[in-house]
């Protein structure tokens, strides 16, 4: 063999491992569609005329969102991106007393989206350990007995964790656990502030 064909397979020896790292990098980088399905626990807290009472609920949430992670370092990746809430949120009755009367109040948040950022650390080529940190916004419908239905503004930030394992190139799933905590409102002469606690599991197809 000549020394130029020695050199030349020496180079490709040497460059194989290189490119497989590369391959391997890629996972958790790109555009990328996903949903999550998640248990929920629902709670909110009132104020004002109706201090002290507060109302829970646990439900099963649905989310459909998108995004694009970004390759910052051979360990370290950053997504951002949007999701929705196809489902409302409710949580639950509560009764109070108004001049010798017996009233119910409950409320739901719809149209729910939310804006987040999760950086990422690769504890190995096909796992990623990453934080979540969103800003969320919805519409907090009420209905009250004594004075009627109506809808207010809220909005909050969550925070989480989550655990994801690329399955191939293009398919990845997370376990993930989140807390959002919403503005408090005021509503006549009360308030409330709605807290959503939530544990998911999360699919993704990357492009």
């Amino acid at each position: 063999m000549s020394h130029k064909h020695t050199l030349l397979a020496a180079l490709v020896v040497c460059t194989l491992p290189m490119a497989a790292s590369h391959a391997e990098q890629a996972n958790f980088v790109g555009a990328t569609l996903g949903a999550r399905v998640s248990a929920q626990h629902d709670k909110l807290d009132y104020s004002g005329f109706l201090a002290g009472k507060s109302s829970s609920d646990n439900d099963v949430g649905f989310d459909i969102m998108a995004g694009y992670g970004f390759n910052l370092s051979n360990d370290w990746v950053l997504n951002v991106g949007a999701s929705y809430a196809v489902n409302d949120t409710k949580s639950g009755t509560i009764n109070y007393v108004d001049s010798g009367s017996n009233y119910t109040v409950n409320a739901k948040l719809t149209s729910h989206w939310s804006v987040f950022v999760e950086p990422g650390y690769r504890i190995a080529p096909q796992w990623l350990a990453y934080a979540s940190f969103s800003y969320h916004n919805a519409d907090a419908e009420y209905r009250d007995s004594q004075v009627g239905n109506g809808t207010v503004g809220t909005n909050g930030f969550g925070y989480g964790f989550g655990l994801g394992y690329a399955i191939s190139h293009n398919i990845e799933a997370s376990i993930e656990a989140r807390q959002i905590d919403f503005s408090r409102e005021t509503v006549n002469l009360s308030a409330g502030k709605a807290k959503i606690t939530e544990a998911g599991i999360r699919l993704n197809y990357r492009f």
